[in-house]
């Protein structure tokens, strides 16, 4: 199996981070930590961290209303150079977990995970962000979370894909959870596209959040969730800025009646955007959750921008979106409040050109 994440960065990139404590532990660490399935899990109780970075540039640390960590420390963002970043969780740090990261606001950007390593009690998250018109670096705002779950509640998985041209393959630890016990796999269909089987949780429904791994504006959808006696299959399709089916890693969390804080945590939230078109609706029981409870609403705003109101959620948090689709089309976060209650979260969706189009998606939400 090839080596974690390493494989996938620029010369830029390994010129950055590979100057870094973190990820020369990491160079190190390699051969052990692929095989190791004693090191999963590594906690004894879900750690997590998330942060809404609404600066593109500089050095700093996010306002207490973006950002949380299960540790209680304080996380940082670091701008290393032209869309590249790292976001540091303190407290913690372990060689484990997976990250998400959503593009945020209106500019014509896209970010990606680059890597994530701890560093010390640190774990140090690597966000690229681009162009999504040339593929080019480019500063952005966007959302980032990482989760390290202790595996003993859920229904809850998550993954890393690190071998994007390989047939078959089950998901590397401990890079991979699954609270039932069972097997997570990848399969490629083809280029780009890939199902994703988390053996042992076939409970209907759930929530689907993938990442593409790399670089030149990689994007990665939900193409769809398949809930069958044994195991849940989730449909994963990957291009690059210009719409081309691409193989590339990615990672994929998934959870029912739970948030990507872990087990029975509050201020989480997710749902399924299944009517595109419609101008405003309530999202049917089984593709929503909420802790504390709470029934959302989705209302169409224009072609391929959505409200979603979260009425039990509080100001600020941090949001993560996946366009549910199998054409040409990638959602990202418009827009978290931070000043009113109810919690209202702004979607936007385009193809590839970078028109508004109207889209399915799947959202998650914490605080």
């Amino acid at each position: 199996m090839a080596s974690p994440r390493l494989g996938w960065f620029s010369a830029r990139r390994v010129a950055l981070i590979g100057a870094s404590v973190a990820m020369v532990a990491l160079i190190a660490g390699t051969a052990s930590i692929a095989t190791a399935a004693s090191l999963r899990p590594q906690v004894a109780v879900d750690d997590w961290g998330w942060v809404t970075a609404r600066n593109s540039t500089g050095t700093y640390t996010p306002a207490a209303k973006d950002q949380g960590n299960s540790s209680g420390g304080t996380n940082a963002v670091t701008h290393m150079s032209t869309g590249l970043y790292r976001v540091d969780f303190p407290g913690i740090g372990v060689t484990a977990g997976v990250p998400q990261v959503s593009t945020l606001g209106n500019a014509t950007r896209a970010c990606s995970i680059d890597a994530w390593s701890p560093n010390g009690g640190t774990e140090s998250v690597y966000v690229g962000c681009y162009d999504r018109t040339t593929g080019a670096f480019a500063d952005a705002t966007f959302t980032v979370e990482y989760l390290v779950a202790a595996g003993d509640a859920g229904p809850l998985a998550y993954l890393y894909a690190n071998e994007p041209s390989l047939a078959n393959y089950p998901a590397e630890l401990p890079y991979s959870v699954n609270t039932a016990g069972g097997t997570n796999s990848i399969h490629r269909n083809g280029t780009g596209d890939y199902t994703v089987t988390i053996g042992g949780i076939h409970t209907s429904s759930g929530n689907a959040q993938v990442t593409a791994e790399g670089q030149y504006a990689f994007v990665c959808n939900v193409q769809g969730v398949v809930n069958n006696s044994t195991s849940t299959q989730i449909g994963v399709k990957c291009r690059n800025y210009s719409g081309a089916a691409t193989d590339t890693a990615f990672t994929l969390a998934y959870t029912k009646g739970e948030g990507l804080k872990g087990h029975a945590k509050t201020k989480v939230a997710y749902l399924v955007g299944d009517q595109p078109t419609a101008h405003s609706y309530t999202p049917a029981s089984f593709e929503r959750f909420a802790n504390p409870a709470a029934v959302p609403h989705v209302t169409r705003a224009s072609a391929g921008v959505y409200n979603v109101s979260l009425p039990s959620m509080p100001e600020g948090g941090a949001a993560f979106v996946s366009a549910f689709s199998t054409s040409k089309v990638r959602c990202t976060i418009g827009s978290i409040r931070t000043t009113t209650t109810p919690q209202v979260l702004q979607l936007r969706c385009t193809n590839f050109a970078g028109t508004a189009k109207d889209a399915q998606f799947t959202l998650a939400y914490e605080h």
